[in-house]
């Protein structure tokens, strides 16, 4: 299958089944017993020691050095089911919410609100991603870059580039932002984008321009996140992010 097909392809089944699930999903807000939309941050507050070491064993996982790209594309699946894993197994399902709606699997209020910001933000944030790897001067090769230029580098990682955003999301946007939403909304919002942003940095390194637009699309996704109490909006967003990234890197490559 060339590569023009294969990863569009799976980007537009990922997104279509991402769409589907949120219109399935149950409200972000469920009614107490008594019928009254209401619950606290203590709700669906889960271990922030816990997830201190479930951030670390993703570290870890991502430290594991990229070898080809059959075993990379391994690794990533790995490092996809550690990170659906871990925030499965932590999210304890106790009353009032079950443990979808503790990771944030669920649907807005006000569903095309979210699904429009979404829309809006994605040629913004691919243009300043573009910008950034211009305007902001590298000072060496990072490893992904050294990575993409192997044969079929570049496929395996737009590949990676479209099917990782749905562990990161779950992991980092539903899990990890509410094992910390007990020391307040901000704390918890600047830990989530500086740890998403330095698990990236590992491959990006000496690529700054790169890791600007990395942490500034932390940014968003954690913003949209919170704006629609859905990762699965944010996951819509990431995806298409990724995928729109990946198919300019394919065409360059092409074009070269």
């Amino acid at each position: 299958v060339p590569d023009q097909a294969l990863v569009p392809g799976l980007g537009a089944l990922l997104l279509l089944l991402i769409g589907l699930q949120l219109i399935a999903a149950s409200p972000a807000d469920p009614p107490a017993a008594d019928g009254v939309h209401s619950f606290t941050w203590a709700d669906i507050n889960v271990d922030p020691v816990a997830a201190l070491f479930a951030s670390l064993l993703v570290f870890g996982g991502s430290l594991i050095p990229l070898a080809g790209p059959t075993l990379t594309l391994a690794k990533g699946l790995g490092l996809l089911s550690l990170q659906l894993g871990l925030a499965t197994a932590l999210t304890r399902s106790t009353h009032p919410l079950n443990r979808r709606q503790r990771l944030a699997l669920c649907r807005p209020a006000q569903i095309w609100s979210p699904l429009l910001r979404g829309l809006a933000a994605l040629p913004a944030l691919v243009g300043a991603a573009m910008l950034a790897v211009r305007l902001v001067p590298s000072t060496g090769e990072a490893p992904i870059q050294t990575f993409v230029s192997w044969p079929s580098g570049m496929l395996a990682a737009a590949l990676l580039g479209v099917i990782l955003p749905i562990g990161e999301e779950v992991f980092f946007r539903g899990y990890l932002y509410a094992a910390l939403l007990g020391y307040g909304r901000g704390w918890s919002a600047a830990v989530n984008v500086v740890v998403f942003g330095s698990l990236h940095a590992l491959q990006g390194w000496g690529n700054w321009g790169g890791l600007v637009g990395v942490f500034a699309a932390g940014l968003v996704f954690l913003w949209l996140r919170v704006a629609s109490g859905s990762v699965l909006v944010a996951s819509l967003l990431h995806v298409a992010y990724n995928l729109t990234l990946s198919m300019a890197s394919l065409r360059g490559v092409d074009a070269g």
